[in-house]
Formats: structure tokens, sequence, C-alpha cells
């Protein structure tokens, strides 16, 4: 990717796909254990489903993982696909 702005322009998990331009947030991508919302700029949050009885059983010390895909280009045409890692 060149030196100029660069912006998330998608975000998947297994075969879905939502579409993010500009600093949206939009409703987020529902996971196996929570929600993902990915703004253009890159940050992001994650919230953990409370009532997902996989969380919910998880000990002590234990912990789970789940993990998105996203897309972003730069200003000049450049795309780059990389991965997000949650873990719980």
């Amino acid at each position: 990717l060149g030196a100029d702005a660069t912006q998330v322009t998608g975000v998947s998990k297994g075969s879905s796909t939502t579409e993010q331009t500009g600093n949206v947030g939009g409703t987020g991508l529902a996971g196996d254990y929570g929600t993902l919302i990915l703004n253009s700029d890159g940050s992001y949050s994650y919230t953990v489903d409370p009532n997902n009885a996989t969380v919910n059983a998880l000990k002590d010390g234990g912990k789970l993982t789940e993990t998105f895909s996203y897309t972003i280009k730069d200003a000049d045409g450049d795309w780059s696909t990389t991965t997000l890692t949650i873990t719980i």
C-alpha cells in the first residue's frame, strides 16, 4: 500500500460480507460469540453476546477466539486483505 490514507472497505465473517464505507460503524457483523463494529478508520468495538451458551459455559482461565477478515483500500486504489482476531 502507498503512503496515502487507508480506509476499511469491507468486513466478513464466514460467507457473509457487510460493506462499510466512511466512518459509519453500522449495525455490526454478528460473529460466533458477539458482534463486531469495524469503522472505516480501522477502529472497532466488539460486544460479547451475553446470551450465548458457549460464552456462558466458559470457565475461569478459558478463552474463545474468532476471526474476521477485512479489506482496506488506499487513496491510489491499492487493496489489501487482513484479519482481526478477537479473544474473549
